[in-house]
């Protein structure tokens, strides 16, 4: 017999809404097949959506980039793992390059955690390789097609 009891998403909930609230937004679930929307007072009112898995995939980035058409924040959000792909620091500069934003729920303690915030992604500048670029193309050094 196992001790481990089953979640489902709707697990999630109850923690993404108090956050969401905590931030000011009215909080409303399933709404147009999105898991979770919230709107901010204001004229016009600031639209945050929340898409909810028990897991990160592709499926859950799919649904939130298209979300990002009719919404001014989106968050995607997982239940916290140790070492899962929510503490991924890949996922979280995907999530970033993608202009999501990503939580962790810790279903335990009923907290969220952001870990990524849902901004334009502004990837840091690696100025090595772009100091070993550019000469490389300006002095005109003779390249060969890679062939693999």
């Amino acid at each position: 017999m196992s001790l481990i009891k089953p979640v489902s998403e709707t697990a999630l909930y109850a923690p993404i809404k108090r956050f969401l609230e905590r931030h000011g937004f009215e909080v409303k679930g399933e709404i147009c097949s999105c898991d979770i929307v919230g709107l901010a007072p204001g004229e016009p009112p600031l639209v945050v959506v929340t898409e909810l898995k028990l897991s990160f995939s592709l499926e859950l980035l799919l649904q939130a980039v298209e979300r990002t058409r009719s919404s001014d924040i989106v968050y995607v959000a997982v239940p916290a793992t140790r070492r899962g792909r929510d503490q991924d620091r890949r996922v979280h500069r995907l999530c970033r390059l993608l202009g999501l934003g990503l939580l962790a729920v810790d279903l335990r303690l009923g907290t969220v955690t952001v870990l990524a915030e849902p901004a334009p992604y502004r990837p840091r500048p690696n100025l090595p390789q772009r100091r070993r670029l550019v000469p490389s193309i300006a002095v005109g050094r003779a390249t060969r097609p890679r062939v693999d």
